[in-house]
C-alpha cells in the first residue's frame, strides 16, 4: 500500500496543475457572432456640437414676414387697468403670423404692460408691406 502522503500527492498535483493551466492561458480569441445572433446597432444619433450664443437684437428690430397681409383686426375692448404699484400703459392686440396650414394668423390679445422708467408712450407695431410680402414691425417704447 502506498503512503498516504502519496495518495494526496496523486490527486493534488493534478488538479493544481489545472488549475495552472485554466489561469496561466490566454482567453480564447472572440468569436464572431451569426448574423442572427448579433446585436442591433445603436441608434443614430445627431453630433454633439457647440455653438456660441449670439444675443437677439432688441424687440424694436426683429420682423416676423407673411406672404398675405393680415386680416382686419377684431374690435378689442381695453379693461379697466389691474391694481399695480407702477405705472401700466395698454399695448393693444395684434396679428401674429404663424405660417400653420389653416391658422396661418393668430391673434394676440391687448394686455397692460409696465412702463419702464424714463419711457413716456408705447409705440403701436404694424405689419408694412415688403418687396416679397409683408413684414411685422415690433412696437416699442419711447
Amino acid at each position: 500500500m502506498t503512503p498516504h502522503w502519496r495518495r494526496v500527492a496523486y490527486l493534488i498535483v493534478p488538479l493544481a496543475m489545472g488549475v495552472a493551466a485554466c489561469t496561466s492561458a490566454p482567453p480564447p480569441p472572440d468569436e464572431p457572432l451569426s448574423a442572427a445572433a448579433a446585436p442591433p446597432p445603436p441608434p443614430l444619433a445627431a453630433p454633439v456640437t457647440t455653438t456660441q450664443v449670439t444675443p437677439l437684437p432688441p424687440p424694436t428690430t426683429l420682423a416676423m414676414a407673411s406672404p398675405q397681409p393680415p386680416p382686419a383686426a377684431p374690435a378689442e375692448i381695453m379693461p379697466p387697468p389691474p391694481p399695480s404699484t407702477v405705472p401700466l400703459t395698454w399695448r393693444p392686440g395684434h396679428w401674429r403670423w404663424t405660417g400653420v396650414p389653416g391658422r396661418e394668423w393668430q391673434w394676440d390679445a391687448g394686455r397692460y404692460v409696465e412702463r419702464p422708467p424714463g419711457a413716456t408712450s408705447w409705440v403701436v407695431g404694424q405689419w408694412q408691406p415688403a418687396p416679397n410680402g409683408w413684414i411685422w414691425v415690433a412696437g416699442h417704447w419711447q
